[in-house]
């Protein structure tokens, strides 16, 4: 992801462009797998404390930028949300999460097909999280 559609998803997102959220996008894009808050502290392209970032993440995740995901333990990590990379501005409605149980790793799998889960007429249904668990093919390969 450049700069420049960092600056692009932030303003689609009505989020005021700063250097540390275009920061967080930029690692958020190069990540294969979801990320850990403690992961991403470490990380030595985001210089903040543990607040500010805690605060970028809760933003970015009402914003529906970022998807948090979680684990068996109920430990939380993130992806970017797919859209972001197209640009659209409609949000995903279902995605399905692949908790590996050798490396504990967590997929966000979009390829996949969801069906359309209907909910009776009073509950508005804002997103669908569907977990599986198993190997994932780098450990099913070793």
């Amino acid at each position: 992801m450049t700069n420049n559609q960092a600056k692009r998803l932030l303003k689609q997102h009505l989020l005021k462009v700063t250097g540390l959220r275009i920061g967080l996008l930029k690692v958020l894009a190069t990540c294969q797998t979801a990320i850990t808050r403690v992961q991403l502290e470490t990380s030595q392209e985001l210089v903040c404390d543990r607040v500010t970032l805690y605060r970028l993440l809760k933003t970015f995740e009402r914003r529906r930028l970022i998807h948090k995901l979680l684990d068996k333990q109920g430990k939380a990590s993130y992806t970017l949300n797919n859209y972001s990379f197209k640009g659209d501005s409609v949000r995903q409605p279902a995605s399905l999460h692949f908790n590996c149980t050798v490396c504990r790793a967590i997929y966000r799998l979009d390829k996949v097909e969801i069906p359309v889960m209907k909910v009776p007429l009073d509950y508005e249904l804002e997103s669908l999280n569907i977990t599986a668990t198993g190997i994932c093919p780098v450990c099913n390969t070793e």
